[in-house]
């Protein structure tokens, strides 16, 4: 296999590994229908229905999204939003995909002069996001 370098703007770093995370080639995984993502967002509580839409936005937006910024915008704090976010991915099993998102952490993405602990980032795929919004009834197009 041939290796290719593509040089990456400095200020998309972020995003680009984000893509890469999700797009480069590795086993297949199922694939979640249109129905059955209406079927999983309809099992889902308030509470982790609006967790999963923070995070499907994020994702069509193509924005990184640490755990913490999640966290707050779904209302709950980061333990909580990483406990819903491995119960999301075992619970959609049943709904034939896996996983719906992840969580990374890159030391390289620090900023200059931060010092401690790399925060963690939640990535989704812009697909699945797309079915995850459009099951939640938030009509985004889908390729």
């Amino acid at each position: 296999m041939e290796y290719v370098l593509v040089p990456v703007p400095e200020e998309i770093v972020p995003e680009v590994k984000q893509y890469l995370r999700w797009n480069a080639s590795g086993p297949g995984l199922g694939q979640l229908d249109p129905d059955g993502a209406a079927r999983f967002v309809a099992s889902l509580d308030d509470r982790e229905r609006r967790f999963l839409v923070v995070l499907a936005d994020a994702a069509v937006e193509s924005r990184v999204l640490t755990v913490a910024d999640a966290a707050a915008k779904a209302g709950c704090n980061e333990l909580e939003a990483l406990g819903m976010m491995l119960r999301l991915n075992t619970s959609v099993q049943f709904y034939g995909t896996l996983p719906l998102g992840l969580v990374a952490r890159d030391e390289v993405e620090m900023p200059e002069g931060w010092e401690g602990e790399p925060e963690y980032t939640f990535n989704m795929r812009g697909d699945i996001a797309a079915l995850i919004l459009n099951g939640a009834g938030r009509g985004v197009a889908t390729d």
